[in-house]
């Protein structure tokens, strides 16, 4: 069993995470299985697992089954799965305030939608850095405003503009970090293979309504210092 998928993540759960995902299991939304349960505590406490013993911990008196075993192992690995998704989705605070945001627009309660959205703007506005992840965000946030104005006001446009703008920044921003990272390696590996799309990128980016926004202005120069070295400027 050690050599298992299931085993090795298990593995890699601090303390603290093996408790949340103890309560994880226990939730009957998500499992209502008591033998999976017990599984998972097993794997938690058994450094060196052997089949035979955890079938009679679990099922005792029971014919040993390998069948059945590695259908229990299978669930509860994709219910640890659901608990990473799940712990990894809470700390996205700024993206889950606009699905709950469209969870209240799909429902028809305007009141609550409105709420999470000025929520989110006060909550964008104090986010210090400006960087691809925040263009996303505010992508994302004027996709969901443009869901709502195209149905009271199709004429306008603004929402539309909006979410072209940072539509552009965040690929223009994460296509930046790329051929930094392409040039970099290139560097050491002394490769002279170069992508014609570069250069036809980097004058995208180089355009006045991106080159002042920080994450390009820094991306930008980056290219610059890995392109042409000896000038030092960059």
């Amino acid at each position: 069993m050690q050599q298992s998928n299931l085993y090795q993540l298990i593995q890699t759960f601090s303390a603290l995470e093996q408790k949340s995902a103890q309560r994880f299991l226990e939730s009957p939304f998500f499992n209502h299985r008591q033998d999976i349960n017990l599984l998972f505590q097993l794997l938690c406490r058994e450094k060196n697992p052997d089949k035979l013993h955890i079938w009679s911990a679990i099922y005792p008196g029971e014919r040993f089954d390998d069948t059945r075993l590695r259908l229990l192992m299978s669930y509860l690995n994709r219910l640890l799965e659901t608990f990473l998704l799940v712990e990894q989705h809470r700390e996205k605070n700024l993206s889950n305030r606009l699905l709950l945001a469209a969870a209240y627009r799909n429902r028809g309660l305007m009141g609550h939608y409105d709420r999470n959205i000025r929520l989110f703007e006060r909550e964008i506005a104090e986010q210090p850095l400006r960087n691809a992840f925040y263009h996303s965000l505010l992508r994302d946030y004027f996709l969901e405003r443009q869901e709502t104005t195209i149905k009271i006001n199709p004429a306008d446009l603004e929402s539309l503009r909006e979410l072209t703008h940072h539509t552009d920044v965040e690929y223009l921003t994460h296509r930046l970090r790329l051929i930094c990272l392409e040039l970099s390696q290139k560097n050491v590996y002394r490769s002279d293979e170069a992508s014609p799309l570069h250069q036809l990128i980097i004058g995208m980016a180089e355009r006045s309504e991106w080159a002042h926004l920080p994450g390009i202005a820094t991306y930008l120069s980056a290219c610059n210092m890995l392109n042409y070295p000896e000038e030092y400027a960059h």
